[in-house]
């Protein structure tokens, strides 16, 4: 399995390219339009052909690319099942598998960060957390049990109380993003 992770340094998030080697499919989850042909780059010097964009939730800190990688590979756009997206191709639900090769992907819900967020599972021992687990950096479930300051030593009740009393301010492209992430990245049609 090809695992590439990739960063945008705008919106300080990740997107995850994941390959099957032998059938030379590929997905990209969580993909920023800035990053489009950064990732269509990659695609073709690697040989892959984009089956999937696959997406945790509604972002609202950046625009996804997946009306752009769409329209230039014939992926499939799949976002979580109760996203409020009126363009996916695809809604994938909970302990819902999507398979590409040899690689597994199965859909856990993991509500708070949004009603909708989704986790992604790949083969059984990578976790795909989006935005429900802000971790300390490439990271396992282990090390952010341990060390992540925003649940190590906290109860279920206790970290919950935590997230809900942050006080984060909003992102600073909310306004611009989810909207135009409801039509999967399509800057043109917001008003």
């Amino acid at each position: 399995m090809l695992f590439r992770q990739l960063f945008d340094k705008d919106s300080s998030t990740y997107t995850y390219l994941i390959a099957d080697p032998d059938s030379q499919e590929a997905i990209l989850v969580d993909t920023v339009l800035e990053q489009t042909d950064r990732d269509l780059q990659l695609l073709t010097e690697l040989g892959l052909t984009l089956r999937y964009c696959l997406e945790t939730h509604v972002h609202a800190d950046h625009v996804i690319g997946v009306d752009r990688l769409r329209g230039a590979t014939g992926c499939m756009g799949i976002v979580p099942i109760h996203a409020s997206v009126s363009c996916a191709d695809r809604r994938i639900e909970h302990g819902e598998l999507l398979s590409l090769g040899e690689i597994l992907v199965e859909a856990i819900a993991t509500p708070g960060h949004t009603d909708s967020h989704m986790a992604y599972r790949i083969n059984g021992h990578r976790v795909l957390t989006g935005d429900a687990l802000f971790i300390r950096g490439f990271s396992t479930i282990a090390e952010e049990k341990r060390w992540n300051p925003r649940f190590a030593g906290r109860s279920r009740q206790e970290f919950i109380e935590f997230m809900n009393n942050l006080n984060l301010p909003n992102p600073k492209k909310m306004m611009e993003a989810v909207p135009a992430n409801e039509l999967c990245g399509r800057m043109a049609m917001i008003a």
